[in-house]
């Protein structure tokens, strides 16, 4: 009896240990995912100006924005994703921007168009 109890009394104790280490594996995750979650944010308002840009290129002035979504990739980058679905002429539209954050905290565009907006819309 006394064999059982000290076994058992070890295996709670290694799994107390083993479970520790996981949550703080989990919260390292979980605050990187944070940040990358605050970044959409940062990349939405960087890609403002670029669609009105891309829009006024288009010769498109009477538009209304009727969704915009955001998100992040995981991946060494990570790729910021920022879709627009808007209406011109009674019509719908997607335009989209792939973004890397650069080490300054600035972003480099990668990618733009439709495709992206469809990416990340649909």
């Amino acid at each position: 009896m006394k064999r059982i109890f000290v076994l058992l009394m070890t295996l709670v104790m290694v799994l107390a240990l083993v479970g520790c280490n996981h949550w703080d594996v989990a919260t390292e995750d979980g605050a990187d995912m944070q940040i990358a979650a605050d970044m959409t944010e940062k990349a939405k308002e960087y890609t403002a100006p670029l669609f009105r840009e891309y829009l006024k290129k288009q010769s498109v002035v009477d538009y209304e924005i009727t969704q915009t979504n955001y998100g992040f990739i995981t991946g060494n980058p990570v790729v910021f994703v920022v879709g627009y679905q808007y209406i011109v002429d009674d019509s719908e539209f997607l335009y989209g921007y792939k973004l890397k954050l650069n080490e300054n905290q600035t972003f480099t565009l990668l990618e733009e168009g439709e495709s992206v907006g469809e990416f990340i819309l649909r």
